[in-house]
């Protein structure tokens, strides 16, 4: 390649020796981060899973990127809970240390709602050993997920908002 050729590449911000094609690992963090809550919010909660997972969570690892920004970790958990594992969303909420955000005071309460509807074995089984209940839907009374930039939706109330069930796989 020519020395000319060469520069007017790296100008342009492309690597001549990598393909012009980018994979799902180079995309911008804010964009896997909408694809997240988008495949979310149209109720595909493996999808998200999996891709929020990957903002939050270093490949083949069981903790969480240090510099992994708060909003992130909030759109991991609830994406967690909507899969049915209410205990991993309390895990990532007690890990980010900010209680005073309100979504995470959101997903705390649906969580407390949810424990309400639970029998008394479930929520003893729940509370001693963390064992999450099958069939036992959180329901939701916001809009989950939480996109940079975006407005909140008016007249999100609690008659009024999404309302999504989860069912825990066993």
């Amino acid at each position: 390649m020519s020395q000319k050729k060469l520069n007017a590449s790296h100008a342009k911000g492309s690597n001549p020796t990598q393909p012009a094609t980018k994979s799902s690992s180079e995309r911008s963090l804010h964009n896997q981060n909408v694809r997240g809550v988008h495949a979310m919010r149209e109720g595909n909660i493996d999808e998200a899973v999996s891709i929020l997972r990957s903002l939050v969570m270093p490949p083949g690892c069981t903790w969480t990127r240090p510099d992994a920004p708060n909003m992130y970790r909030r759109n991991f958990a609830t994406a967690l809970l909507l899969a049915g594992h209410p205990s991993g969303c309390l895990e990532l909420l007690a890990e980010m240390r900010d209680e005073q955000h309100p979504r995470v005071q959101e997903l705390r309460a649906a969580i407390k709602r949810w424990e309400k509807t639970l029998s008394f074995f479930q929520w003893l089984n729940w509370r001693t050993g963390w064992i999450e209940p099958a069939n036992r839907p959180v329901t939701l009374d916001f809009v989950p997920g939480e996109i940079e930039g975006e407005l909140p939706r008016p007249g999100t109330t609690q008659s009024s908002s999404t309302s999504l069930p989860l069912t825990t796989a066993m």
